[in-house]
C-alpha cells in the first residue's frame, strides 16, 4: 500500500466509492457503480433544463432548438499511474448531439470558469473508449494529503469530489460532510464489497453519444442533482486548480 496519504490503492478506491454510494443512496444523490469490481467506475447522470434567457445565450440559437434539455455523465474512474481517482464527464442534448467544450464551459459559473479554461479538456475515457472532457490528476495528491489528516480514508472520493468538483460546476450535498470527516488511518481488513451489487442499472455498453440517448429527459418540475464536468490532456498536466 502507498504510505502517500494523498494517494490510494485501488482497492482503498473502491472501498472509499462503495462509502458515497452507501450515503447517496440514503439521499437519493444518484450516484451508482458501474461495471465490475476490478474495471468498474462510479457514475452519476443528470438533466439539466435549458430554460431561462441567460442560459440560452450561452448556446447557439440552433442548439437551444434542437432541444431544451441537456444530458451530463459524470464518471469517476481510478487511474493506476496516478494511484488518484479522476473525473470524466460527457454532455449532450436530449437529441443526443454532444455540447462543444466551449459550450461546456459556458455553463461554468462564472467565479469559477477563469480557473478551468485550460484544464477541461477532451480525453478519452479509458474504460469505454468514448469522448469525454476530464480535469489532468497531476496536483490531486498533493491537494488531498494537505487534507487527509482530518478525513478517515473512507471519505477519500467524497472529499475528493468535494474539492474538484466547484471547479467544473460540480457540488456535493453538505450531508455527505458527516461520512467523510474523522481521523484518517489507512483502510484495513477483508476484501472491499461487492460494488456491483450496489446499483441495479447495467453498465453501460458505450459512452458520449451513445448512452446518451438512453433514457428520457426528466420533467422540469423534477430537480436535477448539482454537478458538472472534467478535464485536461494527457499531453498537458495542467494542475487540477490554482
Amino acid at each position: 500500500m502507498d504510505s502517500d496519504p494523498g494517494r490510494l490503492s485501488q482497492w482503498e478506491f473502491r472501498v472509499s466509492c462503495q462509502e458515497l454510494i452507501r450515503h447517496s443512496d440514503v439521499i437519493g444523490d444518484g450516484w451508482a457503480w458501474r461495471g465490475g469490481d476490478e474495471e468498474g467506475f462510479l457514475a452519476k447522470t443528470r438533466w439539466e433544463e435549458v430554460n431561462s434567457c441567460d442560459e440560452a445565450s450561452q448556446l447557439s440559437v440552433a442548439a437551444v432548438a434542437l432541444s431544451q434539455s441537456l444530458r451530463f455523465d459524470h464518471h469517476v474512474v481510478y487511474s493506476a499511474s496516478f494511484a488518484v481517482p479522476v473525473l470524466y464527464t460527457a454532455a449532450c442534448r436530449q437529441d443526443g448531439s454532444p455540447l462543444s467544450l466551449e459550450e461546456l464551459r459556458s455553463r461554468i459559473p462564472k467565479s469559477l470558469r477563469d480557473s478551468v479554461t485550460d484544464s477541461l479538456t477532451p480525453q478519452e475515457h479509458p474504460l469505454l473508449g468514448c469522448p469525454c472532457f476530464w480535469l489532468h490528476p497531476c496536483r490531486t495528491s498533493a491537494v488531498m494529503r494537505s487534507m487527509m489528516s482530518h478525513i478517515r480514508r473512507e471519505g477519500y472520493v467524497a472529499a475528493w469530489l468535494s474539492v474538484i468538483g466547484p471547479h467544473v460546476g460540480l457540488s456535493l450535498p453538505i450531508s455527505y460532510a458527516a461520512s467523510v470527516l474523522g481521523p484518517a488511518p489507512s483502510i484495513t481488513g477483508p476484501s472491499p464489497p461487492d460494488l456491483a451489487s450496489s446499483s441495479d442499472s447495467p453498465a453501460p455498453s458505450s459512452c458520449i453519444p451513445a448512452p446518451l440517448l438512453l433514457g428520457s429527459a426528466p420533467s422540469s418540475d423534477s430537480p436535477a442533482p448539482s454537478l458538472l464536468g472534467p478535464a485536461p490532456s494527457s499531453d498537458s498536466p495542467t494542475p487540477l486548480h490554482s
